[in-house]
C-alpha cells in the first residue's frame, strides 16, 4: 500500500479481556449450578439410579442454571458501574451484556449437544410418565414393562433394558417420536432466552420507564415455562407431537431479541 501502511482484511473482533473474564465467570457459575442441582437430585432420588439417568432428570433445569451464570457475571459489573462505563465508551446495551449471555448460554448449548449425542442420558425428566396397572404386556418372548423398560424372561429372570445391552421396543415406546430432539432444542432455546431477558432487566434497572416492560417479560418467562411443561407432558401421553414443546421457548427467544432491538 502506498505510504507504507497496511490493509486490515479482517476487522478486529470487539472482544476485550473484560469480555473473556465475564464469559468465563458466567460459564463457570452456570456449570457449577448444574452440578449442584445434579448432586441434589442424586441425594434425593430413590436410589439405584444411574448417573446418566440422574443427569436426564436435572437437564430441564439447565436454562435456569444458564440464567444464574449470566446474573453472577453481570451483578458485579453493574454494582461497580462497569456497564455504565461501557455505555460511555459507545457500547450498546446488547454489546454490554453479550459476554455474560454467551457464557451462560454455553452451559445450555453444551447440555443440548450432550443430550443429542449421548443416548444413555434419559429424557424422562422432560416427558414424565406414570406407570399403569396394564404396563406389563406379553411380546412373544417375555413380559415387558413399556414404562420402566423392564423385561421378565420365560425363566423368570428380570432385566432392565438400557443403552448398554441394546435398544428395545420397550425403551422406544416410553417416549414419543422426536422426543430427544425436542428436549435438546427446548434446552438450547430457553438457555439463550432466559439469560438474555435477565441481562436486559439488570442493565435497564435504572430506567423506571421500563419497569412495566420488564414485568411483562417476567410474566412471559413464567408462561413459556408452564406452556413447555404442559406440552411435554401432553406429548408424553401422546396427545400432541413432541416438537410442539419447542414453540414456547422459541417465542420467548423472539421476545428477548425484540427487547434489545427496541432498547434505546
Amino acid at each position: 500500500m502506498p505510504g507504507g501502511g497496511t490493509v486490515r482484511l479482517v476487522p478486529r473482533l470487539p472482544v476485550t479481556p473484560w469480555d473473556v473474564r465475564v464469559i468465563s465467570r458466567a460459564a463457570a457459575v452456570g456449570a457449577l449450578a448444574f452440578v449442584l442441582a445434579w448432586l441434589l437430585t442424586a441425594a434425593t432420588d430413590e436410589g439405584d439410579v444411574g448417573w446418566a439417568e440422574r443427569a436426564g432428570r436435572t437437564l430441564p433445569l439447565v436454562p435456569v442454571c444458564s440464567a444464574l451464570g449470566a446474573w453472577a457475571a453481570l451483578a458485579p459489573a453493574t454494582a461497580r458501574g462497569e456497564i455504565l462505563a461501557l455505555a460511555a465508551l459507545g457500547r450498546s446495551r446488547a454489546q454490554s451484556v453479550a459476554a455474560a449471555v454467551a457464557g451462560g448460554s454455553l452451559v445450555a448449548l453444551a447440555a443440548s449437544i450432550a443430550l443429542m449425542a449421548a443416548h444413555r442420558i434419559d429424557v424422562g425428566g422432560f416427558f414424565p410418565t406414570i406407570a399403569r396397572s396394564d404396563a406389563w404386556r406379553w411380546d412373544g418372548h417375555g413380559f415387558v414393562d413399556v414404562v420402566h423398560g423392564l423385561v421378565v424372561g420365560p425363566r423368570g429372570e428380570i432385566e432392565k433394558v438400557t443403552a448398554e445391552n441394546g435398544p428395545s421396543e420397550a425403551i422406544l415406546e416410553r417416549f414419543p417420536s422426536h422426543a430427544r430432539a425436542a428436549a435438546a432444542i427446548a434446552v438450547a432455546l430457553a438457555g439463550v432466552a432466559l439469560p438474555l431477558l435477565l441481562a436486559h432487566a439488570m442493565v435497564a434497572r435504572p430506567d423506571r420507564r421500563l419497569a412495566r416492560s420488564e414485568a411483562r417479560s417476567i410474566f412471559a418467562c413464567a408462561a413459556a415455562i408452564a406452556a413447555t411443561i404442559l406440552l411435554f407432558q401432553a406429548a408424553a401421553s401422546r396427545h400432541v407431537p413432541a416438537l410442539l414443546g419447542v414453540v414456547p421457548p422459541a417465542l420467548l427467544l423472539g421476545l428477548a431479541v425484540q427487547r434489545y432491538r427496541a432498547a434505546p
